[in-house]
């Protein structure tokens, strides 16, 4: 009689290899043993969370996860910034990004390191939401221009003016200012008392037109009291978040990476008001106006300097 169990085992050999290569190659890692998502995208956050297959919570070590993100997909060393997360709970782990830029696409991977093999994801990718484009509803009495006059993107500085001149300048000194010495102003002096600038010479009128203009030292105050404050200093964007606590819209202040006076100081931003600031100048009370600065890092706040000097302008659109 003949033995049947030979044929038997030769018809499922091709099923009982498939299954022991799929465990094989599970163990090896080319199958990641949990399953991945980006949450929670924001202009400059985002997070990765995952949750492990069963097989792999069974009798947990001590586990690891590393993500790996880029703006590159090829991950090039150097552009690739890696985080480690340990807290892993009910089989369920959460990687915070913090670094990312709006706008922008990024490329991860992550690998769980469990029982000293690591098991890596596929590559994946995420886009981050851009900021919303001017003239942005931040709940107060004016909407903001998403970028500061004349600036490429809501991360670039853009022009620099003197107070109360429409022309992009590159000297900031008294003896070449339009409106004359501290001891000799032409306009916005004591003899004529005026304090706030005339539309001709606002440069973010002269440059938009319609309801544009530069906003007022209490436009300013009214934008700190209303909004959440970020600060962010990474590559690509450097300066403050402002989120309305009323509306949940953001713009971004980006600090002055190319500082006009090549200044020892770093984190520094500078924005023209449309008023001036009798009184707080040394010499004629005249020659101060004053500004919405950031400087050496700290909160911003409302300031003043010198009319001469130089600054960014964030415009205003009047409803």
């Amino acid at each position: 009689m003949i033995n049947q169990k030979p044929v038997f085992l030769m018809k499922h050999v091709p099923v009982v290899l498939a299954v022991l290569l799929a465990f094989l190659s599970c163990e090896k890692g080319s199958l990641a043993p949990y399953t991945l998502s980006v949450v929670d995208q924001k202009p400059f956050e985002a997070t990765i969370v995952g949750n492990l297959k069963d097989w792999a919570q069974q009798n947990d070590p001590i586990m690891v996860f590393t993500a790996n993100i880029s703006e590159f997909p090829d991950m090039p060393k150097g552009y690739t910034i890696s985080i480690t997360e340990k807290n892993i709970q009910d089989g369920k782990f959460r990687i915070p990004l913090n670094f990312v830029i709006p706008g922008r696409t990024y490329y991860y991977t992550t690998t769980l390191t469990r029982n000293g093999r690591d098991y890596s994801s596929e590559l994946m990718l995420f886009d981050t939401p851009t900021l919303p484009e001017g003239p942005v509803d931040m709940g107060t009495s004016v909407k903001w221009a998403s970028t500061n006059l004349m600036a490429r993107s809501p991360f670039n500085y853009g022009g620099i003016y003197v107070w109360g001149d429409i022309t992009y300048r590159s000297s900031f000194y008294w003896k070449s200012y339009k409106w004359g010495m501290p001891d000799a102003l032409t306009k916005y002096s004591q003899a004529d008392g005026k304090t706030v600038l005339d539309l001709e010479d606002d440069a973010a009128y002269a440059a938009l037109g319609g309801k544009w203009r530069m906003p007022s030292e209490e436009e300013f105050q009214e934008l700190l009291q209303n909004c959440d404050l970020q600060y962010f200093h990474f590559s690509g964007a450097n300066g403050w978040l402002f989120t309305s606590k009323i509306t949940g819209n953001a713009i971004f202040f980006p600090l002055d990476s190319e500082n006009i006076y090549q200044s020892i100081w770093a984190r520094t931003f500078h924005c023209w008001s449309r008023t001036l600031a009798p009184g707080s100048g040394e010499g004629n009370p005249y020659e101060n106006a004053t500004e919405f600065a950031c400087l050496q890092g700290n909160a911003p706040v409302i300031s003043t300097r010198a009319r001469c000097e130089g600054a960014a302008i964030r415009p205003v659109y009047v409803n």
